[in-house]
């Protein structure tokens, strides 16, 4: 299963409350199994912050939809 994220050029993903963090074990990231749904968010974001530079990264996830971030390319 391929799930997306958005990642800030600082390294830092999106959690789910909408806040910056560099991903830990467990961290609650912001992940969805539909790319249109991350584009829309990025999109809502760039709005808000015109100076942001994000982009949406897909990644592999495991059975819940949670993100293998090992499997992102450096």
């Amino acid at each position: 299963m391929t799930v997306y994220l958005i990642r800030a050029q600082s390294g830092a993903f999106l959690a789910r409350d909408l806040s910056w963090m560099h991903p830990a074990p467990g961290a609650d990231l912001f992940a969805t199994p539909h790319r249109d749904v991350a584009v829309n968010q990025l999109v809502e974001l760039t709005l808000a912050d015109p100076a942001l530079r994000a982009q949406v990264v897909s990644c592999a996830g495991d059975g819940q939809g949670k993100p293998d971030l090992s499997s992102l390319a450096a």
